[in-house]
């Protein structure tokens, strides 16, 4: 990662900033993450939760409103 290998697993959007403090919770039929974020509308912050999909070995959450512009 010291090497720019690493890829952040969450990242804010044009719905909902700063997403972090997550905890994953390993699930039979899926994995779960839950973490907070700030509604980039209100201002107010909110507890989301987002299943874990993998794709080539490697996790995947999107967030709600995902369209590629980060906050």
């Amino acid at each position: 990662m010291l090497d720019g290998a690493g890829t952040p697993l969450l990242a804010g959007n044009h719905r909902w900033a700063g997403p972090g403090g997550q905890s994953l919770l390993p699930q039979k039929d899926g994995d779960i993450m839950v973490f907070h974020a700030y509604d980039a509308v209100t201002g107010r912050p909110s507890l989301r939760i987002s299943t874990i999909t993998w794709q080539g070995g490697r996790p995947h959450v999107t967030l709600e409103g995902d369209s590629g512009e980060v906050k």
